[in-house]
């Protein structure tokens, strides 16, 4: 585990839930002896420096709309605010805007480098390059808007 990832990451669980084998501290599996014999220790465990963590973060942030949330009423995006405006310059503005500000309030982790968006058909796609803050870690993380069935993916 790099100790530089893990302090600027953090650990926690993912979801869905993922069921994952244990290991032990220089990362052999871990197994349970039953009377059938051994088998392998599987359960939920936190991840631990992993930059899925983030990408989680920004998937929820991004299908969340401001004033959604239960007791989180500023988590999210406006991003719904802009989905049937003109396809113009402006438009592309306000979006990376939204993103940046609600980055900035909810995930202090990253930096947003670039954020692009593009249309096709009815759909919007949506690119955000990050920077992880206290490492050289970059990555990327996209999503797409249906509007005809009001669907975000990310991915």
């Amino acid at each position: 585990m790099n100790l530089e990832q893990l302090n600027s990451i953090g650990s926690g669980g993912y979801f869905p839930i993922e069921l994952t084998q244990a290991r032990d501290s220089e990362g052999n599996p871990l197994t349970i002896d039953t009377e059938n014999g051994k088998v392998p220790k599987v359960g939920w465990y936190p991840m631990k420096g992993d930059i899925k963590l983030i990408k989680q973060n920004l998937i929820s942030i991004m299908v969340h709309n401001i004033g959604q949330r239960f007791r989180q009423e500023e988590f999210g995006t406006r991003l719904y605010e802009c989905l049937e405006e003109p396809n113009i310059q402006v438009l592309e503005f306000l979006v990376k805007d939204f993103i940046r500000d609600s980055i900035n309030s909810w995930e202090p982790r990253i930096e947003a480098l670039a954020v692009a968006t593009t249309r096709q058909y009815d759909k919007i796609y949506i690119s955000l390059r990050f920077k992880v803050r206290l490492s050289q870690s970059i990555d990327e993380v996209n999503f797409e808007y249906n509007p005809q069935n009001q669907t975000i993916y990310g991915y």
